[in-house]
């Protein structure tokens, strides 16, 4: 189930003759929770949900999202609303937690299991987002958070690692 978000903007009062309305309206398909499948998401931007948000999420849940942009593009995560994860005293994270693997280098492995707000950079085109829970009955609220794929600046220097390729100027 995907749900769709309308917004619609009006630059000015519709005219009383029945015509269309001014403005400019897009829809915006929300991201799979990755929790029933995982979602491999490519668009330049997207949601990341957990289940039931805002309602607390519920049972046993591994959630998948991976996030793929192009070669060296940069991904960024941002925490819109605090992380409310149940936990006890899970100091090790190994209750309910989010986890964040840079799948170009797998040893990189950021996670979180209290409260957090803000971007993450990861430095990396291609992540893996996972929602884990143990199913008991301390549980919170889940997360909401934006992805963004950021191609790299035009100027930018990209280091080569390849054993062959092409240089070419702009």
């Amino acid at each position: 189930h995907n749900p769709t978000l309308d917004i619609f903007y009006l630059d000015q009062a519709p005219s009383g003759g029945g015509g269309g309305e001014a403005g400019i309206r897009f829809n915006y398909k929300l991201a799979t929770d990755g929790c029933h499948q995982e979602a491999l998401l490519t668009s330049p931007m997207g949601f990341l949900v957990s289940p039931n948000y805002p309602g607390p999420y519920q049972g046993t849940s591994q959630c998948k999202w991976r996030i793929l942009g192009h070669k060296y593009d940069t991904i960024h995560i941002d925490a819109v609303m605090k992380i409310d994860i149940g936990n006890d005293n899970n100091t090790g994270c190994t209750d309910d937690y989010i986890q964040i693997t840079n799948m170009l280098n797998v040893t990189d492995v950021i996670k979180f299991c209290k409260p957090q707000q803000g971007t993450l950079n990861t430095h990396s085109s291609y992540v893996m987002v996972e929602f884990i829970t143990d199913g008991d009955s301390n549980v919170g609220l889940g997360f909401l958070a934006t992805y963004t794929i950021e191609p790299p600046a035009e100027n930018a220097t990209q280091r080569m690692t390849d054993r062959h390729g092409v240089v070419q100027s702009p």
